[in-house]
């Protein structure tokens, strides 16, 4: 899409940089609105990484350019996500859709790249396309961390994407965090049930992988089939955890 030497390398580099600054921005909100980091005082590295992003852009795009409207809204959009799963895993409701939107509105600050490179390439065009690429991304692997942290969240309160499915039908309403764990740890038990989960992060990712393929970007071809073959991992790690459960039990 762009040569890599002279201005233009600096310019990628440039990029890469600021995308992996607002990385750190959005890890580390996500991390504390999770419980995981406890001190508020945490929560200024997130403006500081933020501010050397937007110093690294502004090498290369003035103050006016329309770059900078793409720029605040994706940023605005991950901060409300992060907020909106937050929510939503506080909540006995099922709200399927809900977290699905949240998931790929967290992520939404990771288009920023693309659209920097977009932009300057003449390209954009591809941008609603590379869009949707990404929110299916975000939403399969997000699916996949879910159910990776579908116990630890259940014991910490937390309602999220993976337990709401394992549970699909059932009232939580009324129901203890206590009873619905013990009615998860049952369903991870038995085969089948998280296995549709995670097949419905695949399906995130096998339509990731079409929409590349009619961007024609052979670089980007393998991030959906290394997302999805680390789904099919986590589902042999559970199948094999449970074969070891029942040798223990004979």
């Amino acid at each position: 899409m762009l040569a890599t030497s002279g201005p233009r390398r600096e310019f990628l580099h440039d990029v890469l940089w600021a995308q992996y600054c607002l990385y750190l921005s959005v890890r580390i909100k996500d991390d504390f609105f999770d419980g995981q980091v406890g001190n508020r005082r945490i929560l200024a590295l997130p403006e500081l990484s933020h501010r050397e992003a937007g110093e690294a852009l502004a090498r290369h795009f003035g103050e006016r350019a329309e770059f900078w409207t793409h720029f605040r809204t994706h940023v605005l959009t991950s901060v409300k996500g992060i907020e909106e799963v937050d929510a939503l895993q506080r909540k006995k409701v099922q709200a399927r859709r809900a977290f699905l939107r949240g998931f790929a509105n967290t992520s939404s600050i990771f288009k920023i790249g693309a659209t920097a490179v977009c932009l300057a390439s003449g390209r954009r065009r591809a941008l609603p396309l590379i869009g949707t690429v990404a929110d299916e991304l975000a939403i399969g692997t997000q699916i996949v961390d879910d159910v990776r942290d579908i116990v630890e969240d259940l014991k910490r309160g937390r309602f999220n994407y993976a337990a709401r499915m394992l549970l699909k039908g059932k009232a939580l309403r009324n129901a203890t965090t206590k009873r619905v764990l013990q009615e998860v740890l049952d369903k991870l038990i038995s085969p089948g049930p998280i296995e549709d989960v995670i097949e419905e992060a695949v399906r995130h990712f096998r339509r990731a992988h079409s929409l590349v393929i009619e961007l024609d970007l052979p670089e980007l071809k393998v991030v959906p089939l290394v997302q999805e073959a680390g789904a099919y991992m986590l589902a042999a790690e559970i199948h094999q955890r449970r074969v070891d459960r029942l040798f223990r039990q004979q």
